[in-house]
C-alpha cells in the first residue's frame, strides 16, 4: 500500500468514528479520542508523503 492510501484510510476511519458518535448521539469518549488520534496520524502520514524523497 502506498503512503497516500494509508493516509486516506486513516482519514476514513476518523470520519467514520466521528459520524458514528454524532449520528447515534452517544457520548462515547473513547470513540472521539480514537477519531482524534487517527486524524492526527493521517495528517502526519500526509505530511510524510508530500515530502520530497532524497535521490537514491
Amino acid at each position: 500500500m502506498g503512503t497516500w492510501t494509508i493516509a486516506f484510510l486513516l482519514l476514513a476511519i476518523s470520519a467514520a468514528l466521528l459520524a458514528f458518535t454524532t449520528l447515534t448521539g452517544a457520548t462515547f469518549e473513547i470513540a472521539k479520542i480514537l477519531a482524534f488520534i487517527f486524524g492526527v496520524l493521517a495528517i502526519v502520514t500526509l505530511l510524510a508523503a508530500s515530502r520530497p524523497r532524497p535521490d537514491e
